[in-house]
């Protein structure tokens, strides 16, 4: 129904510009091809260059530059036509008739187009209006085309922009042409982009910021003597292999609470093999992650519900993707590139390995890990304490900047209030009261302050207010704050933001000197852990063994 809607907005679109006659058509026309190579040729920089800088806005980020660059470029294109060709001309009405609305079409049919793939780069759900043209089959976890009618507008448009790449607009400089660089961005932007975990929600993250994710260790291999069915014989089957090991942070999380990404958000593009070909593309068939027990296992993408995915609670994630060889063929020269959650990585050079398991069972580990010594000050379980609850009383009216959930648990946010009220005085229906917990997570109250085992100005004034401030769990697994909460006598602060850690202890507020305010950060970590160290940097601090449970 949809790419229905689409065709008529484009026939309405098209009356319009066929109003204005035959040349005015046509010149619009123009501008449009114009400004549409111009919105491509820049969508990705400058995108690019906002990812970083937007939070939680830059799931929208892509989408919107692509069409606001669009339409900036064709209001100026069209206001220089108008200013160079201020009369129109005269034709044969017949003639003016035919030429306009052909005209017209084009002109309307692309642009239509250009909104429609900016449209669906936006983050929604994995449908629009009940429209899905791409996506995995929940059975086999393949990807392919759902809907028997295809987003004309957003398929035509693509193809078009893609000869043009190759064609008369080749780039000259600087890049890859559209074709090799974004091979089909009609299928990821409808809807592979958004079929992920929770994309049936509209909360999933469509696209990464780019400073989210690196390709551990510079590392890009393919494996000649790679067979799917040596790991497991249910694996599909495949030989050869490309291993793309990566390492994301807690930005790239969906919500802040989880990564996940699914096969049809994650694709290999190999180099074309002429300038005007196009790229050869593949899915990942298998993964690697750890396991429950923390074991690097191997997984396949043969089911629906197959996810690449962490531990909740943890911040970052070391995973392999495994791409097939019989797909992309052995390597040729030129770049290899990894789209993943709309993000375009340039990969490093591949090298080629005989060892095959070998050499996949050595890549992709992260750092290895400071197991705790038991050193540092003994912490109580006043200093260290796993609870969700915040020490005032918050009415859900006077929330200030804080997000709340439907149950009125702290999603995000800041705000400052009163230390002594308003208590009691408001109902229970609208009280404030705790941080929301992801499944599988607790909130830990780490106290610290001026004559306490953890204090702060103590650290900084030893020269490490730029080392973080860390929980350690007994598998030497650490874990950043989120925020805090800094309770004074009058007012009380709340900072929390699951998207965006505290990476340093001067990034944590300062306690006034008479030691009346308590300030307690706070943390997200796996039910299930044992924390036995507070760290600064690499520097035990604090020891305890506080075992973190599920809420009574």
């Amino acid at each position: 129904m949809l790419p229905i809607l689409l065709l008529v907005l484009v026939l309405i679109i098209t009356g319009v510009i066929a109003r204005q006659g035959m040349l005015s058509a046509f010149l619009h026309m123009i501008c449009v091809i114009a400004a549409g190579a111009i919105a491509f040729a820049l969508w990705e920089p400058i995108g690019y260059a906002l990812l970083d800088s937007m939070g939680s806005f830059g799931a929208y980020v892509m989408g919107c530059t692509l069409v606001l660059t669009f339409l900036v470029a064709l209001v100026i294109l069209r206001l220089a036509m108008d200013k160079l060709v201020p009369e129109n001309m005269n034709f044969e009405s017949g003639a003016n008739w035919a030429g306009s609305s052909i005209f017209g079409f084009v002109g309307a049919f692309i642009s239509v187009g250009i909104l429609t793939l900016g449209a669906g780069m936006l983050q929604f759900k994995s449908d629009f209006f009940g429209y899905t043209g791409w996506a995995r089959d929940r059975a086999t976890a393949q990807p392919g085309e759902v809907s028997s009618t295809p987003m004309f507008t957003a398929v035509y448009t693509a193809r078009f922009y893609e000869m043009l790449s190759v064609g008369s607009l080749s780039p000259m400089m600087n890049g890859g042409a559209l074709k090799q660089l974004y091979p089909e961005i009609d299928k990821m932007s409808w809807s592979m982009l958004r079929d992920g975990f929770v994309g049936d929600s509209g909360n999933g993250r469509s696209w990464m910021q780019p400073k989210s994710i690196k390709v551990t260790n510079d590392q890009f291999t393919y494996l000649p003597n790679f067979a799917s069915g040596s790991i497991n014989p249910d694996f599909p089957r495949f030989n050869g292999a490309y291993i793309v090991p990566l390492k994301v942070d807690v930005s790239s999380f969906d919500n802040g609470s989880q990564f996940t990404m699914s096969n049809a958000q994650a694709r290999l593009i190999a180099p074309a093999g002429t300038s005007t070909g196009g790229a050869a593309t593949a899915f990942p068939k298998l993964y690697v992650q750890p396991s429950k027990a923390g074991t690097p296992t191997p997984y396949a993408f043969d089911d629906g519900s197959n996810f690449v995915s962490n531990k909740a609670g943890t911040q970052a994630l070391d995973f392999i993707l495994i791409f097939p060889g019989d797909e992309l063929g052995p390597p040729t020269e030129g770049d290899y590139h990894l789209q993943i959650k709309g993000l375009r990585l340039d990969l490093p050079s591949v090298t080629v390995e005989e060892q095959g398991m070998e050499m996949l069972a050595a890549m992709g580990g992260g750092a290895t890990r400071q197991l705790p010594t038991g050193e540092g000050k003994a912490l109580t379980a006043n200093d260290l304490k796993i609870d969700s609850e915040i020490p005032i009383r918050i009415s859900y009216n006077a929330k200030k900047g804080l997000r709340l959930n439907d149950k009125n648990f702290i999603e995000g946010g800041s705000g400052e209030f009163n230390s002594g009220g308003p208590g009691n005085n408001v109902s229970k229906a609208n009280r404030v009261t705790n941080f929301f917990e992801p499944e599988g997570t607790r909130i830990a109250q780490l106290t610290v302050g001026r004559r306490k085992p953890i204090d702060l100005d103590a650290l900084r004034q030893e020269g490490y207010a730029d080392q973080p401030l860390l929980l350690v769990d007994e598998n030497g697994n650490t874990y950043l704050p989120y925020g805090y909460i800094r309770m004074g006598r009058q007012k009380t602060s709340i900072l929390y933001n699951p998207l965006s850690p505290i990476e340093t202890v001067g990034g944590l507020p300062t306690l006034p000197s008479s030691g009346n305010t308590d300030l307690f950060i706070l943390y997200r970590v796996p039910i299930g852990v044992t924390i036995s160290e507070v760290r600064c940097g690499d520097i035990p601090i604090g020891s305890c063994s506080t075992k973190v449970d599920f809420d009574d």
